[in-house]
């Protein structure tokens, strides 16, 4: 599609009013098609911005990495189906979802997929933290960038404003995870992460030969077949979360930490997010020194709230916590399984994980 086609599906939702394409914020991952921004004008109110996420659901997988094929394409375009799922279903759920864009529309067709939503730049949010954070700065500090094309500039963060940040985030999770344990809408009820045994056959066979490779599916069960299931993130990594604040404390997480991309939400242990979010905040080194009190922080956050909010009982919330703190190493191994096939010199795959997956191998 051309700009100018791209304006017209953003003024056929917004009728009588002035449409302009600001910008293309990003290529989607394998050039399936953009996430764009646009101005909204009328007479009545002050602009808005929004943003246009459309999605060619013809075109072949063009993987940077050279993960291509059918197979791939199909777990493409199935991902963003189900992401189309998810803002339709729970965009304006009653439920204490932490906060997500509003879908002002969306469609889908046999040749392609949009979703039209809330900018949340310019609804606060502006803040991300750059994936470039694995690694802090020189001066023990990290980066966080201001993405709206008014004011870009770094921002650097000392390492107490950038704990803070993280435990809000963590804080969110919580809350998405005690909304929806153990009742998780039918329409996503897929297996949450794109990493999931089940859709990367290719990964496991491009593994060396290795007791994480024949255990696999052993793994993936242990963790498939957990009593106590919510509804995953899926894709929770620092880069998908935004921040309306940096420098300042706050023990509420609702306006000042909200998520996108939601390809893979669905169902799983909730300790999936969890460490795939910490390993997108920290190096090896820091893994060591925050892991432990950033685990402690999920399980209490998550415990309030499935108090608060949940049908569970005392006892079955207790025995949610022994389930997935037992389940944390394997939740590592199934991931440095993934990485292991996917990207073998990945970062990622450093000592603090494959020292979590030697704990989960010793326990098969």
């Amino acid at each position: 599609m051309t700009s100018s086609d791209y304006s017209y599906l953003v003024k056929n939702v917004f009728r009588n009013c002035t449409v302009e394409k600001i910008e293309v914020v990003q290529s989607l991952w394998s050039g399936y098609g953009e996430i764009s921004r646009f101005k909204v004008t009328n007479n009545q109110t002050n602009p808005f911005f929004c943003i246009l996420k459309y999605v060619d659901l013809t075109k072949q997988a063009d993987h940077p990495r050279g993960w291509s094929g059918e197979f791939a394409h199909t777990r493409k375009l199935n991902s963003y189906i189900n992401e189309l799922n998810f803002y339709q279903e729970c965009a304006g759920s009653p439920k204490n979802l932490g906060r997500i864009p509003k879908l002002f529309a969306s469609q889908c067709k046999h040749n392609f997929i949009w979703l039209l939503m809330e900018d949340l730049d310019h609804q606060g949010f502006q803040y991300r933290i750059e994936p470039s954070v694995l690694y802090t700065n020189d001066d023990n500090t990290f980066t966080a960038v201001q993405t709206s094309q008014l004011s870009p500039y770094n921002i650097k963060l000392n390492t107490s404003n950038y704990l803070e940040i993280i435990r809000l985030t963590i804080k969110w999770l919580a809350v998405l995870h005690a909304d929806y344990t153990n009742h998780i809408p039918e329409s996503l009820n897929m297996k949450g992460t794109y990493w999931h045994l089940a859709t990367r056959p290719d990964e496991l066979n491009q593994m060396p030969n290795s007791k994480l490779k024949r255990t696999a599916s052993i793994i993936d069960s242990k963790l498939n077949d957990a009593t106590f299931q919510t509804l995953l993130h899926g894709d929770a990594k620092i880069a998908n979360f935004c921040f309306s604040e940096l420098h300042s404390k706050s023990e509420q997480t609702h306006g000042k930490v909200a998520a996108v991309d939601f390809q893979y939400v669905g169902k799983g242990v909730g300790v999936k997010d969890l460490i795939y979010f910490l390993g997108s905040c920290f190096d090896e080194s820091k893994l060591f020194i925050y892991a432990n009190e950033l685990i402690e922080c999920y399980f209490e956050e998550l415990k309030i709230n499935l108090q608060n909010k949940s049908p569970l009982s005392k006892t079955e919330i207790q025995l949610l916590e022994k389930e997935w703190r037992y389940l944390i190493c394997f939740a590592w191994a199934d991931f440095e399984r993934f990485l292991q096939g996917w990207a073998p010199r990945h970062p990622k795959l450093n000592g603090y994980s494959g020292l979590q997956t030697k704990e989960a191998l010793k326990q098969i």
